[in-house]
């Protein structure tokens, strides 16, 4: 290790060498300098600090399968490469990872190159002012050679004198535009190989570079909704394009808001800028499409960047009434097929089919769709180890107005009261020195608290894990008395004979896909997409209100608590035969 590390510092690349839960144990100069303005970067902090985590993590994650073998990629190709925003959203940030096995370690480490995607921003400017300095001057002697063929074509009765002056313009002039046409083409080359690489590059990482962009810029406000996604692109180029593109549609539409949308449809991943308002005439759209992209070298346009990702742009109505978008539909990236299922569950769920509360007198006779929503999951050793449970992980998203506010998230590690077995900490892609620096139960409570506000709680199976919240909030000295929907129990009311309690068989059932993934956000994301059609369906059977959504999924697991669970019967009886 210590030999690595002096190679490392002689690098002139960012390079950085991690454990799988991106803790990072040597780095390159380089690495220092492209994470300058992150005073916590050195050995021993999390890449997490420093970069966008869900990205990263999921990355990891996927590398670590290759190198395992379990997705049919060989262990020594285990590479993939993607960009990712930093941590602030300032930038994006163009990222290499491979995984390298260590004698006698059960897990590998991993090798990871950042390069500054803003870097090709920067010299993509210089040599477009090159490039406009070498063609204006290209005009005078292409002026000089059109003229002297020209006079030497009309006149072919030319005195031999005369003749030879004109021809002496052509040879000179030829001789100039062929040097300056060389170093035409030696700036193009060093542009093509400027061009940042097509990877793969998650929705949320764009959007929110963008968003802060034009927060800082054009003081526009950019709200992410949706489930990120994973898409396949030119970061930088693309990103150029989303900026001119949500600039054109504050200005002529939107005034000083936009939302931005991800959606998955036939192998293509939609963006959506979505607006209060009329859709936008095409005429109007291709107009934009073909003006050079500012910055950009040799006049390079939107339509330009489109047609490299085989793209197009419309605009239309929105499904909600009143509002409108423009899509831009982009090839989608392997990777949202390619991570593996979580590991198999060792432990029966227990599933808590328990009355709800309504929360605070009055809030009962509210409109469903009138309420801001905080879907909620957590990660425990409860499922890993079938004893104790610890709550180690809480994340949580907004739902309101019928989307899911991707863009407001809530992400913590937390610390557990008592020693975690490596074993356990294994299958739940936690690291003891995380949790060890992380905040007390308590200590989260209170941001946790101010995040949520009034808003109604969901979970799906979440009953246990609200009466822990609770009893942290009382710990802390607070309480939190928030009214708490569960999507268990709403999907009861829908089919009370239900066998399949997963969010991934009730998502089938009511015509939602979803995947619970491995992290307690991707299972807020799985429960808030189940959550939205839920709700339609309740208002589709006249229930509308928090009142009758609560009294309704009280009922439902009421007669469910009194039934006999055959299936654990049936269980128990074969083991005692």
């Amino acid at each position: 290790m210590e030999y690595l590390e002096i190679v490392l510092m002689e690098l002139s690349g960012a390079v950085v060498v991690c454990d799988r839960h991106a803790r990072v144990l040597l780095h390159s100069a380089a690495a220092k300098r492209v994470f300058a303005g992150v005073p916590e970067f050195a050995p021993g902090c999390s890449l997490y600090q420093v970069c966008a985590r869900a990205s990263l993590e999921q990355t990891l994650r996927l590398v670590s399968q290759y190198a395992a073998g379990k997705t049919g990629v060989a262990g020594s190709e285990a590479e993939t490469a993607l960009v990712c925003a930093a941590a602030d959203g300032s930038r994006l940030l163009h990222c290499r990872i491979s995984a390298i096995s260590a004698p006698h370690a059960r897990d590998p480490y991993f090798l990871c190159t950042f390069e500054d995607v803003t870097r090709w921003i920067t010299q993509e400017e210089k040599q477009g002012q090159r490039l406009k300095t070498l063609l204006m001057s290209m005009r005078s002697s292409l002026g000089n050679l059109v003229a002297a063929a020209e006079t030497l074509h009309d006149h072919p009765e030319m005195a031999p004198e005369a003749r030879h002056s004109f021809e002496e313009v052509v040879f000179r002039e030829s001789t100039e535009i062929q040097g300056r046409f060389a170093s035409l083409a030696q700036e193009v080359g060093g542009m093509q190989g400027m061009r940042c690489p097509v990877a793969d590059v998650s929705s949320a990482d764009l959007i929110e570079c963008l968003a802060q962009r034009l927060r800082n810029e054009a003081a526009a406000r950019v709200t992410m909704t949706g489930v990120p996604l994973w898409l396949r692109a030119d970061a930088h180029a693309l990103l150029a394009v989303l900026d001119r593109l949500a600039r054109f549609v504050l200005r002529e539409r939107s005034g000083g808001a936009i939302e931005m949308e991800a959606l998955l449809g036939d192998r293509r991943v939609y963006l959506d800028m979505v607006w209060s308002g009329d859709p936008l005439p095409q005429p109007l759209i291709d107009a934009v499409l073909e003006e050079p992209l500012p910055g950009a070298a040799a006049g390079v346009t939107c339509g330009d960047v489109l047609r490299w990702h085989d793209s197009e742009v419309w605009s239309q109505k929105h499904r909600r009434a009143g509002l409108s978008l423009l899509r831009l539909p982009l090839p989608d990236s392997p990777r949202q097929w390619e991570m593996s299922a979580p590991p198999a569950q060792t432990v029966r769920p227990l599933y808590g089919f328990l009355p709800l509360r309504q929360g605070p007198e009055g809030l009962g006779d509210r409109r469903l769709d009138s309420l801001s929503f905080v879907v909620f999951d957590t990660e425990s050793t409860a499922w890993a180890t079938g004893g104790g449970n610890e709550i180690l992980a809480l994340a949580a998203v907004r739902v309101g107005d019928g989307r899911i506010l991707s863009g407001e998230r809530f992400e913590q590690v937390i610390r557990p009261g008592s020693a975690i077995p490596e074993e356990t900490l294994s299958l739940l892609a936690l690291s003891g020195d995380a949790l060890q620096q992380a905040p007390t139960p308590q200590e989260m409570m209170q941001p946790f608290r101010s995040f949520v506000g009034d808003a109604v709680l969901v979970g799906h199976n979440a009953v246990c894990d609200m009466e822990w919240l609770r009893h942290t909030a009382e710990a802390a000295g607070g309480h939190l008395d928030n009214p708490l929907l569960d999507t268990l129990l709403l999907a009861l009311v829908m089919a009370e004979d239900r066998t399949d309690f997963t969010l991934e068989g009730i998502g089938r059932d009511i015509g939602v896909s979803v995947n619970s993934g491995h992290t307690p956000m991707e299972g807020c994301y799985a429960t808030a997409q189940v959550l939205l059609r839920l709700l339609e369906l309740l208002a589709e059977r006249g229930i509308v209100t928090l009142g009758q959504a609560v009294a309704a999924a009280d009922q439902a697991a009421g007669r469910k608590h009194a039934q006999p669970d055959r299936r654990f019967q049936e269980e128990q009886e074969g083991r005692d035969a």
